[in-house]
């Protein structure tokens, strides 16, 4: 019976995100990842990976000729991940969900703050990474992650024009549900063990 061997990793980061359906596109709000991740390996070359880190996620719109109401959505989140990794030589991939406890938002346009569109306690999100063992303390990845679930409904009504060769019709009428937050990262994680 092979060996159950456990190890924690110090992660910190930068985070880059937007929501579905705020008008506004690009990844314009940053914002920090921090935690801990415990390893648990499995295989020769297969890991379960799960922790806690603090995620900051989000929408911002600049000010411009064409625009001059600025909006700036931040979202603190406590994210539990459940991570299923492949190990080749030094590279990896990560792949799973995640569930995210909202823990605080503030929403304001560039007149007022918006306090009557409350988001849902619970996101739950789907995770895609890729790393790089750096050497045996340090590893650099990036991630994707993508809401599952919306995260809260839209203000109006919305619907998106019939489906095209790359948006089918379903893509359009899961985007009609609500809102979802989609993010990258790229983070460094510090091995402790």
């Amino acid at each position: 019976m092979a060996q159950r061997t456990f190890e924690l990793d110090l992660l910190g980061g930068v985070t880059a995100s937007q929501i579905s359906g705020d008008g506004a596109t690009g990844f314009n709000q940053f914002g920090i990842q921090l935690g801990g991740l415990l390893t648990l390996s499995i295989g020769e070359n297969a890991d379960i990976v799960s922790g806690i880190v603090w995620n900051q996620k989000g929408a911002r719109t600049q000010p411009s000729m064409q625009n001059v109401v600025t909006y700036h959505l931040r979202a603190n989140y406590i994210e539990i991940p459940m991570l299923f990794r492949y190990n080749y030589k030094k590279y990896f991939m990560e792949i799973g969900p995640t569930v995210n406890v909202l823990a605080g938002v503030r929403e304001r346009t560039s007149f007022e703050a918006i306090k009557d569109r409350p988001f849902r306690p619970l996101e739950l999100a789907g995770i895609g990474s890729l790393g790089y063992q750096i050497n045996e303390k340090l590893i650099v990845a990036s991630q994707f992650q993508n809401s599952l679930i919306p995260v809260r409904p839209h203000l109006n009504d919305f619907t998106i024009p019939p489906g095209n060769i790359i948006i089918a019709d379903w893509h359009s009428r899961l985007y009609e549900l609500g809102q979802y937050y989609t993010s990258i990262s790229l983070h460094l994680r510090y091995r402790l063990k």
